[in-house]
């Protein structure tokens, strides 16, 4: 029952929630645009209007036609109240177009003067008198033609601008609304994901139940685990597991014992006898030994100081031989330059116990996948044959060790990861048995048992 689906559900609404806010913002200006853009266009055909009052008061005094209503002081007070009607909101005009508005009061003081000129040739053409140069008016008329046109390319320049800007508005409020609609998809197979997930692992608990395996330890921890980290309880997991796993220590050295204890009474051994045997063979047993500070020297010969940064390490003599502990060295490091991002360096450390020494290999700003996680919590070999060799050779070679090995991702104080960690867990050699070189592989509680059956 492994998982790939790993979208969280506040992550999908956070998404949800951005494309909305986007659509609203993008939506709010699209409808601002839109009403400035009817207000220039409105701009634009007063101004065309109002242009041709007056090109045809000026044709009907270049042709002299005295009697034209377009002569009329009436008719040329409105011409003249008409550039100020078209820009009286004009709010919205200066806010876009900028210094350039300055040509709208220009423009409304040049037809008042244009007037006045058209005044004063009109007159004497009406009275029969000398008729006055047009000079003037054709110069007016020619400035405010001039003023006209720059008015109009400032307002289809602006115009040009906001639909451009509108158009923008358009994507935004498509590539919203494209969130919005993600976001509620995402969510709905979230949900149906996480359903599924719960129903598949409570049938598991339910077969467990109804195959009387409810007592089996490591299938509960299986199930426990996966229900934990489901639910991104990662610490409560690491817990769990510690406790788990002390649990089961604890059984198996009560099962081992009621074994002895079992074997004792049906063989004709006396405790005394077994204790003996066990000395006199321990004085014939030769450990496996190794110093871990010759097998760091071997390592830093192999990988160069921009891989590794040595702090915190300490000799110490373990039960492991020196091949394979550089070995096991080796494949770590390898394994961890894998996942390397940037220039970071893998850190060596190692922490002495009395009966064990813990070394750790920990590379900063880099993190284990969920599939290599799960990869060092099964026994199982056949299951993981598509993982990198590496990763492989390295368990491997630490079971063949008798050395724990294990994996995990570091987080800092916040919840984050910071980086990925992997240990390799060495029985320490005791003080009386430095001197000991040879490989007798085996555990005492194994050697007993042996002994036992033997005689």
């Amino acid at each position: 029952m492994k998982s790939n689906f790993n979208f969280r559900p506040n992550h999908i609404i956070l998404a949800g929630c951005v494309g909305f806010i986007l659509t609203l913002g993008a939506f709010w200006d699209y409808s601002r645009n839109q009403k400035s853009l009817e207000l220039f266009s409105r701009t634009s055909e007063g101004i065309s209007t109002c242009w041709s009052r007056i090109s045809q008061t000026f044709t009907a005094l270049m042709i002299k036609e005295v009697q034209s209503p377009y002569l009329n002081r009436g008719f040329m007070a409105i011409s003249d109240e008409c550039f100020g009607e078209v820009v009286k909101d004009s709010s919205d005009l200066k806010k876009f177009m900028g210094k350039n508005f300055e040509t709208f009061p220009s423009l409304i003081s040049d037809v008042n003067w244009f007037h006045e000129d058209v005044l004063k040739v009109h007159g004497p053409m009406m009275s029969g008198k000398n008729i006055v140069p047009a000079d003037k008016v054709l110069e007016r008329y020619t400035k405010i033609e001039s003023l006209k046109l720059k008015a109009t390319d400032d307002l289809e320049m602006v115009v040009r601008n906001l639909r451009t800007i509108s158009g923008h508005d358009k994507i935004i409020i498509g590539a919203g609304l494209f969130f919005i609609v993600l976001s509620i998809s995402m969510l709905g197979l979230t949900t149906f994901y996480q359903h599924n997930f719960r129903t598949n692992l409570e049938n598991e608990a339910l077969n467990l139940l109804s195959s009387g395996q409810a007592k089996t330890g490591a299938l509960i921890d299986t199930i426990v685990i996966k229900g934990l980290r489901f639910n991104g309880l990662k610490v409560t997991e690491q817990i769990f597991r510690d406790y788990h796993e002390n649990i089961l220590e604890i059984l198996s050295a009560k099962q081992i014992l009621q074994e002895k204890n079992s074997d004792l009474k049906s063989k004709d051994v006396t405790p005394e006898r077994i204790e003996k045997v066990i000395e006199v063979q321990e004085q014939e047993v030769q450990l496996s030994k190794s110093s871990l500070k010759e097998i760091l020297v071997s390592i830093e010969n192999l990988h160069s100081e921009s891989d590794l940064q040595i702090a915190d390490f300490r000799d110490a003599i373990v039960e492991v031989e020196g091949d394979a502990c550089a070995q096991l060295f080796n494949s770590a490091i390898t394994k961890l330059k894998e996942k390397r991002i940037g220039q970071k360096r893998i850190m060596l450390a190692n922490q002495i116990h009395s009966d064990r020494v813990i070394v750790n290999f920990y590379l900063a700003g880099s993190t284990f996948h969920s599939s290599e996680l799960e990869f060092f919590e099964h026994d199982s070999k056949g299951v993981f044959e598509s993982l990198d060799m590496n990763l492989m050779v390295l368990k491997e070679l630490a079971l063949e060790s008798n050395v724990k090995l294990g994996i995990e991702n570091k987080m800092d104080k916040n919840g984050k990861i910071s980086g990925l960690s992997l240990k390799l867990i060495f029985k320490r050699v005791s003080k009386d048995k430095s001197k000991l070189v040879n490989v007798v592989k085996g555990k005492k509680k194994d050697l007993s048992k042996s002994l036992v059956v033997s005689h």
